[in-house]
């Protein structure tokens, strides 16, 4: 992660926040972002409620529309950090 351009987080919504799972994940990653491992990197984040994926089934029974969502943001993050990756090279020249 560290080498990428952009950062995409993700986790599934339990009672009202971002599960134990990604909580624990961003625990863990503060090693990173206190040493600015981050720094200038773009962000981007989602969760996915039950009301249309079923909340006691596996990754396959995600909704195709919250895919088809997903998908659409990876997109727009991906143009993004291409836009900013090439400002930065021109800038370095």
């Amino acid at each position: 992660m560290d080498a990428a351009d952009a950062i995409i987080f993700g986790s599934a919504t339990y009672m009202g926040t971002a599960s134990a799972a990604f909580h624990a994940f961003a625990q863990a990653s503060s090693k990173r972002w206190f040493p600015h491992a981050w720094v200038d990197k773009l962000a981007a984040g989602f969760t996915n409620a039950g009301a249309q994926s079923p909340t006691d089934a596996g990754p396959d029974a995600v909704h195709r529309s919250d895919i088809a969502t997903a998908e659409h943001l990876v997109a727009r993050v991906a143009r993004q950090a291409a836009i900013f990756r090439a400002g930065r090279a021109t800038l370095a020249a």
